[in-house]
C-alpha cells in the first residue's frame, strides 16, 4: 500500500527559512479491521527548494507485514506504534519547535490501542532533539478502566523573549495546555509543565478508536481539543477550539460566547499587532481589538 503525506502547519523565520510539518500516513488492514499508522513529516524551505528532513521518532515505522495486503502476522509480533506532528512555531533560525503526539500501540497486534502521549521536539540551529513533555491524568475513570486520556498537541506559539505555549487535548473532554519554563533572566528552557485548563466536552470512546475498528486519528468538532494558539507575552496568550481561552499570567479564563453570540468550532487564531486578534472556524470569524 502506498502512504500519503498530509501537511498540517507552517511557520516562517524568513523568506529563506520556512518549516512545514505533518504526517506520512500508512493504511493498514489487519484481522480486527483497518487503522492508519503515522510517521512525522518535516519539510524545510531554504529559499530555493523544499527538503524533507529526518527527525527523532519515538516510534519506528510500521513493519513490512502490516503494509502488505493479506500478509500474515508473525508470531509474537511487536506492537505497531504511530507518531504525528500537528504544529510548528519558529522564533528564530536557532529556535524552532514542533508538537504532536505518539502512541506505542495502534491496536494492530492486540486490538486494544494504548493512549496517545504528547510529543515535542526542538531545533537549536544544528540538530533536532525530543524534549520530554508531561501527559494529563483524568480524575474520572474512562470506559477502558484507565485514567489516562489521549494526549495530543495540535499547535504551538512563541512570543519574543521565549514565552511558549503548546496546546491540544486530553481526550475525552479536556483542553490541554503546556507552558515551557525558562530559567530566570535567560532564554534557556527548563522543561514543559502542565497548566490547568478546563473540560470542554466528553465522548464515550477513546479518541481515534471505536469498537467498529475505525482507527481514524481526526477529531470531530464539538469533541475536539484546542486547535490554535497565539502567544503575545508572559501574561497574554489566546487559545481557541470549542471555547476561547485567555491566559492572563495567572490562569486560563474561558469565553463561551462573543457578545452573547455562540461561535462555530474555532480552528485557528492569529495576532495582527494593533489590528487585534482574529480567530476562524466553520463559518465564524471572530475579531478582538487590543487596547
Amino acid at each position: 500500500m502506498e502512504p500519503w503525506d498530509v501537511l498540517t502547519s507552517i511557520a516562517a523565520v524568513s523568506t529563506g527559512d520556512v518549516w512545514a510539518v505533518g504526517v506520512t500516513e500508512w493504511p493498514i488492514t489487519y484481522d480486527f479491521g483497518n487503522v492508519v499508522a503515522a510517521q512525522p513529516l518535516v519539510e524545510h524551505w531554504n529559499g530555493s527548494y523544499w527538503a524533507i528532513l529526518t527527525l527523532p521518532d519515538p516510534e519506528a515505522g510500521p513493519p513490512d507485514w502490516t503494509l502488505t495486503q493479506g500478509a500474515t502476522q508473525p508470531a509474537n509480533a511487536p506492537l505497531v506504534g504511530s507518531s504525528a506532528l500537528l504544529g510548528v512555531t519558529a522564533e528564530s533560525a536557532q529556535d524552532v519547535w514542533v508538537v504532536g503526539g505518539y502512541v506505542t500501540d495502534t491496536g494492530v497486534t492486540d486490538s486494544a490501542p494504548s493512549a496517545w502521549q504528547t510529543l515535542t521536539e526542538h531545533w537549536n540551529g544544528t540538530s533536532w532533539s525530543i524534549v520530554q513533555a508531561p501527559d494529563a491524568t483524568l480524575p474520572e475513570q474512562l470506559t477502558d478502566g484507565s485514567h489516562q486520556p489521549d494526549d495530543l498537541l495540535t499547535a504551538a506559539a512563541e512570543a519574543p523573549g521565549g514565552d511558549l505555549w503548546a496546546i491540544g487535548g486530553a481526550m475525552p473532554g479536556s483542553a490541554l495546555t503546556l507552558q515551557l519554563g525558562l530559567a530566570f533572566g535567560t532564554s534557556s528552557f527548563t522543561g514543559w509543565h502542565l497548566v490547568p485548563s478546563l473540560a470542554v466536552t466528553a465522548v464515550s470512546y477513546r479518541a481515534g478508536y471505536q469498537s467498529s475498528g475505525s482507527g481514524a486519528t481526526s477529531f470531530a468538532p464539538g469533541t475536539s481539543p484546542l486547535a490554535g494558539v497565539v502567544t503575545l507575552g508572559a501574561t497574554d496568550a489566546w487559545a481557541v477550539g470549542a471555547v476561547i481561552l485567555h491566559w492572563d499570567g495567572v490562569s486560563w479564563q474561558p469565553m463561551y460566547t462573543v457578545n452573547g453570540e455562540p461561535f462555530d468550532y474555532l480552528s485557528g487564531v492569529a495576532a495582527a499587532g494593533s489590528g487585534g486578534l482574529w480567530a476562524v472556524g466553520g463559518t465564524s470569524i471572530v475579531h478582538a481589538t487590543c487596547a
